[in-house]
């Protein structure tokens, strides 16, 4: 605006222009990346170093592309940009230890992954207050039974307990869908309080499925928990752990218990 001042900042720094913005209602936006977009990354990160070696090289052969050396500010600056790949030294190091209390460590091998279902953690956390609510439909949801949500929260709560995380059954926080995704996890923590007589230290939260575009539950619910109420949330999704009237028999659901316990 012509009439702000200008700050200074500091004696020997000269006045600063500032820019004036304002925010859009409804105010404070979490922008992610959509699934599309994900997954194109994750595509692009994932390209073989021939295939990506072969790209570079192409970007840096064509004009339209790259013609960095052309760049007047590289010129500028007496930069020169060589097109032709630099060939270094390498070695293949070994893949770590993983630190455990039970067993001691564990090699991951050339794949980067481990099973979680027999180890201990090092030094598991204790959760003395934690309450479970849910985005999902109640008509959609059982309580009991194979694909029940009171027989995965008892398998979670036996898998953390194992791995040397303890922590007792969650307090059941009310939900309704007529209600925001604020107002669900307050309930929530407000049942953990009454239930354990503490502050809720975490509140877990069953989803459809995880989606992190920036409209999607999930990127909403973590806006909820992190920025108004600050609140821990751990999500997991029904599709994966086996949840709903209609879910197919859990397959591999000690394994994402694992998992779910170690995010925990």
């Amino acid at each position: 605006a012509p009439t702000c001042c200008l700050p200074r900042c500091g004696a020997d720094c000269p006045p600063v222009r500032c820019v004036l913005c304002r925010s859009v209602a409804p105010g404070q936006r979490r922008r992610m990346l959509n699934e599309q977009q994900t997954t194109g990354m994750l595509q692009f990160a994932g390209v073989g170093p021939a295939e990506r070696g072969k790209y570079l090289q192409d970007v840096m052969a064509r004009k339209e592309l790259g013609g960095f050396s052309e760049d007047p500010a590289v010129k500028a600056f007496g930069i020169q940009i060589e097109t032709q790949m630099s060939t270094v030294d390498a070695r293949i190091l070994n893949p770590p230890l993983l630190a455990y209390q039970r067993p001691e460590a564990i090699t991951p091998g050339t794949r980067g992954s481990w099973n979680l279902r027999d180890v201990v953690f090092p030094a598991g956390s204790v959760i003395e207050s934690w309450a479970f609510t849910s985005l999902v439909d109640p008509q959609y949801l059982v309580n009991d039974g194979p694909t029940g949500t009171n027989t995965f929260l008892n398998d979670l709560v036996g898998m953390c307990n194992k791995t040397g995380l303890k922590c007792p059954m969650p307090a059941m926080g009310p939900w309704d869908p007529r209600h925001s995704y604020e107002q669900r996890l307050a309930a929530a923590r407000d049942a953990a309080k009454k239930q354990f007589g503490k502050e809720c230290q975490m509140v877990l939260v069953l989803l459809e499925r995880k989606m992190t575009s920036g409209e999607s539950p999930y990127a909403l619910l973590k806006q909820a928990g992190d920025s108004a109420l600050g609140l821990r949330t751990q999500c997991f999704a029904a599709d994966k752990a086996g949840i709903g009237r209609n879910a197919r028999p859990p397959k591999g659901r000690l394994q994402y218990s694992a998992n779910v316990a170690m995010k925990i």
